[in-house]
């Protein structure tokens, strides 16, 4: 008898939308999200238009930051550190004017309606360190539009995010 090999399920990510921002703007908001997928992954690089930005999230249109908690973890290579937070999806994915920071951001269960959402996100920017993130939006609601935004900044011209649905 030969033994049984476990096959994990393959992810299957499907494209859902990109946005390439043609100048600048105070955020990128997806709305309409369909909720036939499992997760959400919501991919960002992009500058900032003046100085170093932290890059936030908020789901639903709901901008109080006390529906959001986040644990931050982030190193340098010599330096490391931990705190808590609201909003944010990076630290040392802070965008700058001349840095290009790269943030994946994926919401877990977010058609759900029975559990808080969560995500993860890993942010980097090359001349600093990385950082990853785990967060919580406290609400049962399925998450139908995310908007992307600078806390305090402006995107500027060039950046991109998209957004891809997983199916288990």
């Amino acid at each position: 008898m030969s033994p049984t090999v476990y096959s994990p399920p393959v992810a299957t990510y499907t494209a859902l939308a990109t946005i390439t921002l043609a100048g600048s703007a105070s955020d990128v908001t997806f709305s309409s999200i369909p909720a036939t997928y499992r997760d959400l992954i919501l991919v960002a690089t992009g500058k900032s238009t003046s100085g170093l930005q932290d890059q936030g999230i908020n789901f639903n249109a709901d901008g109080t930051n006390t529906n959001y908690d986040c644990v931050i973890m982030w190193g340098n290579g010599s330096t490391y550190n931990s705190t808590t937070s609201t909003w944010l999806i990076d630290y040392y994915g802070s965008v700058t004017t001349d840095n290009t920071a790269a943030t994946i951001l994926q919401i877990m269960d977010y058609s759900a309606t029975d559990k808080h959402k969560t995500y993860l996100s890993r942010s980097n920017r090359a001349a600093s360190g990385v950082d990853a993130i785990a967060g919580r939006w406290s609400n049962t609601a399925a998450i139908t539009s995310i908007k992307y935004f600078l806390i305090g900044g402006t995107l500027a011209a060039g950046t991109t995010v998209s957004l891809y649905g997983i199916e288990a």
